[in-house]
């Protein structure tokens, strides 16, 4: 989509431009503003309806003696010569506004490309640094299910895993009983062992 016209052009013209325009809305006064309830009003002046109005005023001029005395040819004439007039300067800025889109599109996808670039780079050196994460983050496209799955984690955190039992302290093994010995005998000096008293 890049063409040579768009690289040709510079930040300058396009600023003196664009104060070229507002100085001409300045100049031209008479142009009104209308509520939202006079813009729907307006609805009937259509395509269709200019030109009916056009073809009227021709016929209107050429059989005059047919409209009462109290009808304002003249005022009508110059009502549709001015109504002529805008529609010719509104379809120039029609056409004026479509290029400048088309213009803005066409540098706006070799811009938001070369950004992603620019902003695969920057990851690579904030593993390292901390210092841009956060302006990383802040220049992050985020897509809309993104958004939603931020805000539904937001509003449902997740619970708190429960609390483990506390495991009861292990009972010491009890010793077996010993168990008793019997008595030592004690032997004669001669060797032999006592005989127990009857």
């Amino acid at each position: 989509m890049q063409n040579s016209k768009v690289t040709s052009m510079t930040e300058t013209e396009i600023q003196s431009a664009t104060a070229a325009l507002v100085r001409l809305r300045r100049q031209l006064t008479s142009i009104v503003t209308l509520t939202p309830a006079d813009r729907a009003a307006a609805r009937s002046v259509t395509k269709k309806a200019v030109l009916a109005t056009q073809m009227r005023v021709v016929v209107a001029r050429e059989h005059r003696d047919g409209l009462p005395p109290s009808f304002d040819l003249r005022a009508f004439e110059r009502e549709v010569a001015l109504l002529t007039a805008l529609g010719e300067c509104l379809a120039v800025i029609a056409q004026f506004h479509s290029d400048i889109r088309d213009t803005f599109l066409a540098v706006g996808t070799s811009a938001v490309r070369t950004s992603k670039v620019a902003f695969g780079h920057l990851q690579v050196m904030a593993e390292s640094s901390g210092d841009i994460n956060q302006a990383l983050r802040a220049s992050k496209l985020r897509t809309r299910k993104a958004k939603q799955a931020d805000n539904a984690s937001a509003a449902n955190p997740p619970a708190s895993a429960p609390s483990a039992a506390p495991v009861p302290a292990s009972t010491p093994p009890t010793a077996a009983p010993m168990m008793a010995l019997p008595p030592a005998t004690e032997e004669s000096h001669d060797g032999k062992t006592p005989s127990k008293a009857a």
